[in-house]
């Protein structure tokens, strides 16, 4: 989960062993330190216009483990509100394939 810029507020332990990470190392980080060098720009500017305009966005995304090897991910983009206020999003995620040996 993030807040609405994109800051990492929650890491489940499946997400930090599949990238790599303890969530000390990821909460207060921005959500692109996961995100993979050959992932065009063009995709997370149209997943943040979907999102500003009250769509969920769903896509493949490359994501880049902490050791710098990476995995390809079924990523589900939706917003999260409490008591009607937005607060951040989530993404819920499926791995599609990896190169983690």
């Amino acid at each position: 989960m993030t807040d609405t810029a994109g800051v990492i507020t929650y890491a489940n332990e499946a997400f930090c062993r599949v990238a790599g990470y303890f969530q000390q190392e990821l909460l207060g980080k921005n959500h692109n330190v996961v995100r993979h060098p050959d992932m065009p720009k063009a995709a997370f500017a149209d997943m943040w216009g979907k999102l500003k305009n009250k769509q969920a966005w769903q896509g493949a995304v490359k994501n880049r483990c902490n050791d710098g090897k990476y995995y390809w991910v079924d990523a589900f983009v939706t917003h999260v509100y409490e008591k009607g206020t937005l607060t951040g999003y989530q993404s819920l995620r499926t791995v599609l394939c990896s190169r983690l040996s």
